[in-house]
């Protein structure tokens, strides 16, 4: 995958429920959320592992990835952000209850790269369709 355009910073809310709770859901989520908005793999990570994996082609050094995961998954997740060499882990944020629930990394500061306003746009729907598919998408921050 070629690198760029370039990003500040990252944000989505992928699908991070393991594939066997998707029955188990709540009837208004399962019967009116489309299963790949839903539905991250046999552990739940799946869309979070190929994210990380690929964030750092489209992050300025020093740019955040934020992501939104299953209460149950920091450890799996902290442990998947340390295979990512380009990636920082900073923390993991807990919602209003009380639970993990978003891991927030940063782009290391390697190379300092110089980029001209081509590579700064405000959308990618290449890295939507790549990493998320059709239905789902995520929000992205330029400068």
């Amino acid at each position: 995958m070629k690198p760029g355009p370039f990003f500040d910073a990252i944000v989505s809310n992928p699908p991070y429920i393991p594939t066997r709770h998707i029955p188990d859901l709540a009837p208004e989520i399962r019967n009116h959320e489309p299963v790949a908005a839903l539905d991250g793999g046999e552990e739940g990570i799946d869309c979070i592992r190929e994210i990380m994996i690929h964030a750092g082609r489209f992050l300025f050094p020093g740019g955040h990835l934020l992501m939104e995961m299953g209460f149950d998954q920091k450890e799996k997740v902290t442990v998947l952000a340390k295979t990512c060499p380009e990636l920082d882990l900073i923390e993991v944020v807990k919602d209003l209850a009380g639970h993990d629930r978003v891991v927030h990394l940063k782009k290391k500061l390697i190379n300092p790269y110089i980029f001209d306003k081509q590579d700064r746009i405000c959308f990618i729907e290449a890295f939507n369709k790549h990493i998320h598919g059709p239905g789902i998408r995520c929000f992205l921050q330029s400068r």
